[in-house]
């Protein structure tokens, strides 16, 4: 009778033990999960607030050369603002030119290389 008893208790004992194991696993994987997670939501969370980021800036740079472009003075007016019609004794040259597209560049410096005095 007391070996039964025994039996019982032992079977008990390991059967609470397994089941706090089983618990604590569960537990252990349901952190690493939610660690997991919650490193993905993060992640997510970072390339969506890069992009918004980056999207504002690009809205930003697109507005201000909008606004250049709005602004840019014509030759006629460099000439005057800089007082270069007063300069007789030397050879210029305005050059309309767009820095977004590169029109007028090539003729600028193509300008500056044939006047060029040593």
């Amino acid at each position: 009778m007391m070996f039964l008893m025994f039996s019982i208790l032992l079977v008990a004992m390991m059967f609470l033990m397994f089941s706090i194991l089983l618990v604590a696993m569960m537990f252990l994987m349901f952190s690493i999960l939610l660690v997991a997670v919650m490193f993905l939501m993060f992640s997510i969370l970072l390339v969506a607030m890069m992009f918004l980021m980056f999207s504002i800036l690009l809205v930003a740079m697109m507005f201000l050369m909008f606004s250049i472009l709005l602004v840019a003075m014509k030759p006629h007016e460099i000439q005057e603002k800089l007082g270069l019609t007063r300069i007789r004794d030397r050879n210029w040259y305005v050059q309309p030119s767009c820095a977004t597209t590169g029109d007028g560049l090539y003729e600028g410096l193509t300008w500056l290389t044939s006047n060029h005095k040593l």
